[in-house]
């Protein structure tokens, strides 16, 4: 795919694709897994997946370039619904799972949208065994003193007027999840649930 900022002219709803970090903003690293670079692939493969299904696009960043946040809104004001794209972490490894961020009320749907289907392997774990993806607030996030926050989910993504959520896949952090994101299924699955949450939010 060439390294562009908008996709091809199509027919149903545009999507703002958002890989978070870039440039020298590595983001989270875990073992092979550094996020700016995951995160814009999956960008990638999210647009191709969307093309198909009729809608078209437009990308935050060029693969080697980290704007300011209200450079993003402003490349992504035309669009439809904004979904930001990241790869958490923690200090504590045993935290796992997908996880949405939402922040004004208008977002709330399409983060539910965004954790509908979300793949067994990134289900949370609790200490009762499986729970469901985490969905949050940014005015309540869960991060404390221990999480190895880059970037709060309230400042990725309050610049932006239309809908929009920030969804992390998992955790870099966790030897489980860090497997399954870099294994050709888990890469494929996780663009596959967002592009799935997108239409379950547009129709």
């Amino acid at each position: 795919m060439p390294d562009c900022l908008a996709g091809a002219v199509g027919v149903r709803v545009r999507v703002g694709i958002d890989p978070g970090h870039g440039g020298k903003s590595t983001g989270c690293v875990g073992g092979d897994l550094r996020e700016a670079s995951y995160v814009y692939d999956a960008a990638e493969a999210l647009a191709l997946e969307l093309l198909r299904r009729g809608h078209t696009f437009a990308l935050s960043r060029r693969r080697d370039e980290c704007p300011w946040f209200y450079t993003r809104a402003r490349r992504l004001r035309r669009c439809d619904a904004v979904v930001s794209l990241h790869v958490n972490a923690n200090a504590r490894e045993s935290v796992n799972g997908w996880e949405c961020y939402w922040h004004k009320s208008e977002d709330l749907p399409l983060a539910r949208a965004l954790t509908m289907h979300v793949p067994r392997e990134l289900v949370p774990v609790g200490r009762f065994g499986p729970t469901r993806p985490r969905l949050y607030s940014t005015a309540d996030d869960p991060a404390t003193a221990s999480d190895d926050w880059l970037q709060r989910p309230a400042t990725v993504i309050r610049r932006y007027a239309q809908p929009a959520c920030l969804v992390e896949f998992g955790f870099s952090s966790n030897l489980d999840d860090r497997a399954y994101l870099l294994s050709p299924v888990g890469s494929r699955e996780v663009v596959l649930t967002v592009a799935d949450g997108l239409e379950a939010y547009v129709t």
